[in-house]
């Protein structure tokens, strides 16, 4: 009896379910399995709590942010540009779009006739 109470109520071998079940779950809801359906979820209150925590826990991140946000095309592109996966038509228009050359170094246009004016080293 003092090592049910020691553990919350629960006996070792229980315990040890618990433990097995909770290791699993990760892999149970990878697995698209309903955890509910599990044959411990039936007989043990613990992890029936703790799975009714963790998707409130799920429920309230997923309300954080709205489904339907979704980053624009231009970043996309800027992405795509910096890993080299951007056409080289996609990779002008990115530089364009950012400041930078096609080597990626800032290049500032002076804004006097068709040339522009980079920085390269220090000022001396």
């Amino acid at each position: 009896m003092t090592e049910s109470i020691m553990n919350g109520g629960q006996s070792d071998r229980t315990n040890d379910e618990c433990a097995a079940f909770q290791a699993s779950m990760a892999d149970l809801i990878g697995d698209g399995e309903d955890l509910h359906e599990q044959p411990h979820m039936a007989t043990c209150e613990r992890c029936r709590a703790l799975v009714l925590e963790l998707q409130a826990i799920a429920d309230a991140a997923r309300d954080l942010f709205p489904p339907d946000l979704e980053p624009d095309e231009e970043l996309w592109n800027k992405i795509e540009s910096k890993l080299g996966l951007a056409e080289p038509e996609e990779e002008a228009e990115n530089a364009a779009l950012t400041g930078e050359d096609a080597g990626g170094e800032l290049a500032l246009d002076s804004g006097i006739g068709s040339g522009g004016l980079a920085l390269e080293g220090g000022i001396a």
